[in-house]
């Protein structure tokens, strides 16, 4: 398999090769995840059908055609759709039954569920954004570390860095392009 395979090809090779699997798990289970949450309202069901998802797309791999580029993503959001679909048909029905014999029924604010958006929006920044800076190369790395988490002088940068403030520049200049590149489909 070549080094950068797409998704397409990941799914074929995933059906002998587990590692295929989990490389196209990595691609797509940040955003699946931050989709799911936005869907419905809650992180715990959202992961909840994320790992589902994955395990259905796992288990029906000998089904996957592949006829198009993005028929990969389109595949696995698409069954993760059904599976969300199952889910509030599933939840209504409850509702129902709690309502018929008189249970109480949650009555849920708007602005609950812009909070529960919101933190699962922070969650797949946050992991879009570890996998990211784990991607740099090591000296724009430290250098993120030491200019924008301690908030040192380029000075200092260049200094711990044993570099000059020229080169420590550079190095946060690229990291923050490379980061930005990475985090484009995260942003809202």
């Amino acid at each position: 398999m070549d080094r950068n395979p797409s998704d397409n090809e990941l799914l074929r090779a995933a059906r002998r090769n587990p590692e295929a699997f989990a490389t196209f798990y990595d691609r797509y289970a940040g955003a699946l995840f931050g989709w799911l949450c936005r869907a419905s309202g809650d992180p715990q069901v959202a992961a909840d059908l994320t790992a589902e998802a994955f395990a259905t797309a796992l288990a029906n791999l000998g089904r996957f055609r592949g006829r198009h580029d993005r028929s990969a993503p389109a595949w696995l959001f698409g069954t993760a759709r059904l599976l969300l679909l199952a889910y509030r048909r599933h939840e209504r029905r409850e509702t129902a039954a709690r309502r018929k014999v008189g249970m109480p029924v949650h009555d849920y604010d708007v602005s609950d569920f812009e909070a529960v958006e919101n933190r699962c929006e922070l969650d797949a920044l946050h992991e879009q954004l570890e996998r990211s800076l784990a991607a740099l190369p090591e000296l724009q790395r430290r250098a993120i570390q030491l200019r924008i988490v301690e908030e040192l002088e380029y000075e200092r940068v260049a200094n711990d860095l044993e570099t000059s403030p020229a080169a420590a520049r550079t190095y946060v200049s690229r990291a923050l392009r490379s980061l930005h590149e990475a985090l484009k489909e995260v942003l809202p």
